[in-house]
Order: structure tokens, then C-alpha cells, then sequence
């Protein structure tokens, strides 16, 4: 059983049956703050605890503060106190909840629900993957709670979280923080265990059979004498792969889930055992210098024959480098960098990059669409300039048409300037394809004279009115321009809202193409008006009927208890991809990186993984279209 569900199974049976010790439990208040029974806050107290078993979260957090304001101190407080605290836990309002349970803690130390209160807090550490606060946590309630209940059900956290979500190197500062008492055997066995799944087999003996003869008695005893027989069998030859990711950080809550969905294709896929084979999880913590620290030990120390990883094109592109010297392959699993997989033969990249995304809606756009004729506009910077050139190029090499290509800067709101001009050569290309349409065969240079007077005198006829006013912008774009098949704004989902009613404003009758930012429906939703009809590509899309895609769901949900989002189904489809390979026979570094580059097409869960058509660079992506809300 993965170690995070028996964290959430756990959790989840505390807060379920622990809710009658909330009326059996007696308060233990300073003698300054004891108060006599009152049977009215005993009368509302005890409907607060029917409200919360059924659920009633949000009506027990009402009540019970509503008693507050009235009993601020009664012989229920710090029950109250707690109590409110778990109705605002079960409502995800985790920085109340940590207020609340806080301070019950500073103004009411003597009572009895303070261990309690501390083992909600770790629980609100864990939900924000505050993993070192919350083993500090948890370990306090083992060292100074005398109640056998909440110790057993705090071990039962506790080990799983020491480790799977504690570094070596934080569990060994923990040992020094809690020298004695019960948490300092649990840190012990947690060490050894760690030395064990770190490949020292030697080490982590020695220190199973040190901590068995010292702890003969502990509710663990099993699960060290399972270690240590594993620890003493002959060892089998293990394929080791690294996972570097930004644990910490920035970015850490989608490494954490790119992680989970690794795991989750090991737990699900028994052979993987078999195969002796073996995960080794490194932080980069979202630093360069730290990213280099953690492959150099991967590739040279623990000797791994794969390396997934980074999330960020850069840190992949330097682990890439240092890899490539050992023939280690390197796996992104969401890098999208222009030309990173050329930097070394060793990497593959799971998502396709940025000029694989240009070129397959432009080819979309003419190939099935048959648009022709395109203007695009873009964000003045890397991302947009290769979406761009990527797009135009393709239209090229199509025989189609760039019309206009225009640009927009960083937090620029106003694009009105962009798609006038846009919507200038549109007109001008209207009034050369009449000319054409009617003298064909004109010379370049006629066509060009033709049109330059035909512009002039609309101008001049644009100018004044019959009042002799200027023409207001709303009449000046009242005639559409036609002449442009299809828009391309590759722009940001922040950027969507400000940019699609400015296009709708210059009245230019052309099929919407965006990028892979589009992909959001919320954003979509608030500007169907101006959006409807839009196609875009994307590297993700979970159709919420597929009979496959339910079913996967539903077991992820059940082991790792959460739903699976896209970073989910990367990381186990990555893992699946090396998987595929590792399983016809790959059983070093050499063999897995010749099987990986020999792989044409891999069926992920939700789509294939093409390789066919770029070097080590997936090319599928899914076109989609937003049209009608």
C-alpha cells in the first residue's frame, strides 16, 4: 500500500471516529480558567458534535463561534476551540483552521485536546507539503502524549511520512532535534530504512539488528524484521532510476504530482518489483547549482541507469549534459525547449517542444481547414517568437500566406494598435485581390501602383464625414475585412481576456487559432462572445467518458487518494515509457538508452507518444476546438 494512503486512510479515520472523545474526553484547564457546567453551552456543544458527524461542517464552525462570542470561557472551551478546528480542516480552510488550533494551544496548555490540536496542525503541514513541519509535529505528540490511542495513530503517520517525504539528510538533523524518548527510536528505524532503499544493504543490517535488540517491544518490531530480512537476502542486480525534481521550491506542488504519478505506475505495474527495480527520488529544490549536485551523485555515485527529470528545460539541459558522458538517458517529462533533445542524444523529451506546436496547428489550419491566407500576433518573447516562426514557417513550406505578423510586450493591455495594423493589410490585400480578380496576369509593380491610389483615395474619402467630423473608429472598421483566413494568437490564458475582445472590436472575419494557452475553460467561458469557435492545440486532453480513462482514475484515486490531473498522467506515463523498454530486457545503462531511441510510438494512457518524426521529441498533440461554450 502506497504510504500516502495509508496517511489519508489514517487521517481520515481519526477524524471520523475521534469524534466521540470530543464528549468523553474531560478538560484539564488551569485552575484560573475552571468554570461550572453550563447546561446552555453544553445544549448547543453537543448539537455542534451531531452537526459535525453528519457533515455539517460550515453550520458546526457557525454555532460553535457564535457560543464563543457569547461563553468566550465555559467548561467547553477548548473543546470548542478543537472542534472548530476540524470543521474548518474539512473545509480546506487550513489557515483558519491553523489560527484556531494555535490558539488553543497558547491560551489553554493544560488541556486535554493540545496533543490533538497539534496532530491536526501536522495534518494542515501535510496538506500543504510542509512535510519537515509536520514530522516536527508529529514527533512532539509521540515524546509528550501519555494517550496509547493518539500515540498509535500518530506512528501510523508518522513512519509512512519519515520515509517516503523526508530527505536523508533532514532526517538525520531530526535525529539530533529528538535525542530521546519514543520519537527518537522511530527516527531510527526511519533512518535505517532510508539507508536500505538507498542501495547501503550493509549498513542498514547493521542498524536494524542495533535497533531490534534495543527495542524488542515496539508496536514497529514487524516492519524492522521485514527490513532487515530484506536487507540480508543475496542482493539481485538493480536497475536504478533517478528522479530529480524541485521538491522544494517554487514549483513544488507539480513536482509532487509529476512524482505521484510515478509512483502510482510502479505500484500498479507488479513487474517493476520483479525487476528489481529501484527509485531514487533527489530535490533539486528548483536551484541550478543543487540541480548539478544531485545528477553528478545520481550519475557518479549511485550509479543509476536512468534519470527522469527536471520540469524546467535548463536543469534538464544540464543534467542532459552531465548524463550524456555515462550514457545515461535523460526522460523530460514536461520540458518543451526548442532544440533540447539536439543538445545530446541521451534525451528524450515527453511533451512535444514549442516548434512541434506551431507547426502542427498551421498544418491543422491548411491541411483540414484549408485556411490559406494568416496574420499572426504574438508575445515579444522566446516562448511567442517560436510559436510564431514555427507557424510561419509551416504556412510556407504549405504554399500558404503570412499576411501580417505583429507583436505585443509583456503586461501590454492595449493590442489596438497591433490589430489596426493588421486589419490595414487586410484591407490592402481585399483591394489587390479585386484588382486581380478582375485585370489577372497584372504585373507586380501595376498591382502595387493600383492599389496605393485606390488606398489614397479612401483615405481621403475616410477623413471627414458628411458633417465634416473625423470618422469614428467603431464606422472606420465597419466594413469586415475578408481577405485574412485565420487569426494566430498564440497568447497567455491571463492575456486571453483583454486581447480577444480588441480582435473582435477591428472586425476581421477570420477563423480564431490560438496556442496551447487556450486550453483553459474557465477563460474561455468568460469570453465565449468574442472566443467561440477557436481551435487550438494541446499536449493534454482527459475526456471525461472514456470508459479507460474512468477506470484509471478511479484505481489513482484509491491508492493515492487524490484525482489525477495532467501532471499525474505524465509522470505515469513517463515511467510507463521507461518501463516498456526496461521490461523487453533493458537491463543497464547502455541497453535502456539503444531500447529508448529505437522506440517509434508509445501508447500513453491518453494518447500516443510519437518519436517518429522528430528525434527523440514526441510530435502528438491533440487540435482542439472551443465553440458554444
Amino acid at each position: 500500500m502506497h504510504m500516502r494512503k495509508v496517511w489519508l486512510c489514517s487521517l481520515l479515520l481519526l477524524l471520523l471516529v475521534s469524534s466521540g472523545a470530543l464528549q468523553a474526553m474531560p478538560e484539564r484547564q488551569s485552575p484560573q480558567s475552571a468554570v461550572q457546567i453550563n447546561q446552555d453551552v453544553e445544549r448547543i456543544f453537543q448539537r455542534a458534535v451531531s452537526h459535525y458527524k453528519s457533515g455539517q461542517y460550515d453550520v458546526v464552525e457557525y454555532e460553535l463561534q457564535g457560543l464563543l462570542n457569547i461563553y468566550p470561557l465555559n467548561h467547553r472551551t477548548t473543546a470548542i476551540y478543537y472542534l472548530i478546528g476540524r470543521a474548518q480542516y474539512k473545509q480546506k480552510k487550513f489557515g483558519q483552521a491553523r489560527e484556531t488550533l494555535e490558539r488553543l494551544i497558547k491560551n489553554f496548555p493544560t488541556s486535554a485536546y493540545v496533543d490533538d490540536a497539534l496532530y491536526l496542525l501536522a495534518a494542515i503541514d501535510f496538506e500543504q507539503q510542509m512535510y519537515e513541519d509536520c514530522a516536527k509535529k508529529l514527533l512532539t505528540v509521540l515524546n509528550k502524549t501519555d494517550d496509547l490511542r493518539l500515540r498509535d495513530r500518530v506512528r501510523n503517520l508518522l513512519f509512512p511520512l519519515l520515509t517516503d517525504y523526508i530527505p536523508l539528510e533532514k532526517l538525520r538533523a531530526l535525529r539530533q532535534e529528538f535525542r530521546t524518548g519514543p520519537a527518537a527510536a522511530d527516527l531510527d528505524l526511519a533512518l535505517a530504512v532510508q539507508e536500505f532503499r538507498a542501495g547501503k544493504r550493509d549498513a542498514a543490517k547493521n542498524l536494524l539488528q542495533a535497533w531490534l535488540s534495543s527495542n524488542p517491544a515496539h508496536p514497529l518490531k514487524d516492519v524492522a524484521e521485514n527490513f532487515l530480512a530484506r536487507a540480508s537476502q543475496v542482493r539481485p542486480k538493480k536497475i536504478r532510476v533517478g528522479v530529480v525534481l524541485p521538491l522544494t521550491g517554487y514549483f513544488k506542488q507539480e513536482a509532487q504530482s509529476l512524482l505521484d504519478g510515478i509512483r502510482y505506475a510502479l505500484l500498479e505495474d507488479p513487474s517493476a518489483r520483479q525487476l528489481g527495480l529501484e527509485l531514487l527520488v533527489r530535490d533539486s529544490q528548483g536551484d541550478m547549482l543543487q540541480t548539478i549536485r544531485t545528477a553528478k551523485e545520481l550519475v557518479n555515485t549511485e550509479h543509476v541507469d536512468a534519470i527522469i527529470g527536471e520540469l524546467e528545460s535548463d536543469k534538464t539541459a544540464v543534467i542532459g549534459a552531465l548524463a550524456a558522458r555515462e550514457g545515461v538517458p535523460v526522460i523530460a517529462p514536461t520540458a518543451k525547449e526548442v532544440g533540447l533533445a539536439s543538445l545530446e542524444d541521451n534525451i528524450f523529451q515527453m511533451l512535444p517542444d514549442i516548434a512541434v506546436r506551431g507547426e502542427k496547428i498551421a498544418e491543422y489550419a491548411i491541411n483540414e481547414m484549408n485556411l490559406q491566407s494568416f496574420a499572426i500576433l504574438a508575445p515579444a518573447d522566446k516562448y511567442g517568437k517560436n510559436m510564431a516562426d514555427s507557424f510561419a514557417q509551416t504556412v510556407d513550406r504549405l504554399h500558404g500566406t503570412i499576411v501580417a505578423e505583429t507583436w505585443y510586450y509583456e503586461q501590454a493591455t492595449d493590442v489596438r494598435d497591433q490589430f489596426s495594423y493588421i486589419r490595414k493589410l487586410g484591407l490592402r490585400k481585399m483591394i489587390q485581390d479585386s484588382i486581380l480578380a478582375e485585370n489577372p496576369g497584372l504585373p507586380k509593380g501595376t498591382v502595387d501602383s493600383l492599389v496605393a491610389a485606390v488606398e489614397a483615395e479612401k483615405r481621403q474619402a475616410l477623413l471627414q464625414n458628411e458633417e465634416n467630423r473625423p470618422l469614428k473608429l467603431s464606422d472606420s472598421t465597419a466594413v469586415p475585412v475578408t481577405s485574412i483566413d485565420g487569426v494566430f494568437l498564440p497568447v497567455y490564458t491571463e492575456d486571453i481576456s483583454y486581447v480577444a475582445p480588441q480582435f473582435a472590436l477591428y472586425n476581421i472575419q477570420a477563423q480564431l487559432l490560438g496556442g496551447e494557452f487556450w486550453n483553459d475553460e474557465e477563460t474561455l467561458d468568460k469570453n465565449s462572445r468574442y472566443v467561440s469557435g477557436v481551435v487550438f492545440p494541446s499536449d493534454y486532453y482527459a475526456d471525461p467518458t472514456d470508459r479507460a480513462y474512468i477506470r484509471f482514475r478511479n484505481r489513482f484515486r484509491t491508492k493515492m487518494g487524490k484525482t489525477p490531473e495532467k501532471l499525474e498522467i505524465i509522470g505515469y506515463d513517463t515511467m510507463r515509457f521507461l518501463l516498456s523498454v526496461i521490461k523487453k530486457g533493458a537491463g543497464d545503462r547502455q541497453a535502456i538508452l539503444s531500447g529508448l531511441r529505437n522506440v517509434r510510438v508509445f501508447q500513453g494512457l491518453l494518447h500516443p507518444y510519437r518519436f517518429d518524426e522528430k528525434p527523440r521529441v514526441n510530435s502528438f498533440l491533440h487540435i482542439l476546438q472551443y465553440q458554444n461554450n
